[in-house]
């Protein structure tokens, strides 16, 4: 008698009321992580200014991934043709596409341009790399040298001797 009420207390440990709910957000996440899988970084090469604008990033990001992140934050849970542009989720959206693909986003890069530029300190685009946030300080010297190079290689002398940009049309 003893040992069946045992096994009765031990059968309600391991009933899961959230069981259902569990396997829905698995299921979500796993659809999630394959699509965001499929995000191609620049081979050897990096985002233009252009293409670090609100929009650009916008559309780096899956749009499925762009998706549910605006179903979690807005309340009113617009409809699939009603997602709008919001900096927050395209942020998080960027944010969760480097977590799993560990591809150079534009915001990534973008932000590590802005910090590098206004406070030029290694180690605080580190710090933030370190949260998520940023490039590594390694990973945005990279950028610095092939804009670099990229520049080096549209130049040509001209009869003076002097450089001149090449400017294509």
């Amino acid at each position: 008698m003893e040992e069946e009420n045992v096994l009765d207390d031990l059968s309600n440990v391991f009933i899961d009321e959230n069981a259902n709910d569990l396997s829905m957000l698995h299921e979500t996440a796993v659809l999630l992580r394959k699509h965001i899988k499929q995000t191609n970084g620049l081979n050897n090469e990096y985002f233009s200014k252009a293409e670090l604008q609100l929009e650009h990033q916008a559309n780096f990001v899956h749009p499925l991934l762009m998706k549910f992140i605006s179903w979690i934050a807005d309340d009113s849970m617009p409809p699939v043709s009603d997602i709008s542009i919001n900096k927050k989720v395209v942020a998080v959206c960027s944010d969760i596409t480097y977590l799993v693909t560990n591809v150079v986003t534009p915001k990534h890069l973008g932000l590590s341009i802005y910090l590098h530029h206004s406070f030029g300190s290694k180690k605080l685009i580190d710090d933030l790399h370190s949260h998520g946030y940023t490039l590594s300080y390694t990973e945005y010297r990279h950028f610095l040298t092939s804009a670099a190079l990229h520049m080096a290689s549209r130049q040509q002398l001209t009869l003076s001797g002097t450089k001149q940009i090449h400017v294509s049309k």
